[in-house]
């Protein structure tokens, strides 16, 4: 993911405050989703999402979400056809409202 107004790659400053701590809550949302979409599959490890979920490069910011795009072979067990769409989690704008930079580089708002 590139910052466009800058031409640079996206870091996690560009998107959360400082110490807003928002990657446990990113991680949980993470893994609860997983579980959701994914029943039949093992519980994924919370520290193989928290190593996907927090790597700015495996993000897609959208209008409306944050998408976390978590490559099924890094979450131990799985391989590279589980799942076979691949596995993406949309956390949405406004469930992230605390933890976001308000003097983010480019502007993500929340919508009510």
């Amino acid at each position: 993911t590139v910052l466009m107004t800058e031409g640079r790659p996206l870091t996690e400053a560009d998107v959360f405050a400082p110490g807003a701590r928002w990657q446990n809550f990113v991680t949980a949302r993470a893994v609860a989703e997983i579980r959701r979409q994914l029943p039949a599959y093992p519980a994924p490890p919370r520290r193989d999402v928290y190593e996907n979920a927090t790597k700015p490069h495996l993000w897609l910011v959208t209008e409306n979400a944050l998408v976390l795009v978590l490559p099924p072979q890094s979450i131990t067990g799985w391989s590279y056809a589980d799942p076979p769409d691949g596995l993406e989690v949309a956390i949405p704008w406004t469930d992230l409202r605390e933890y976001l930079n308000p003097n983010a580089p480019a502007p993500i708002r929340p919508a009510v």
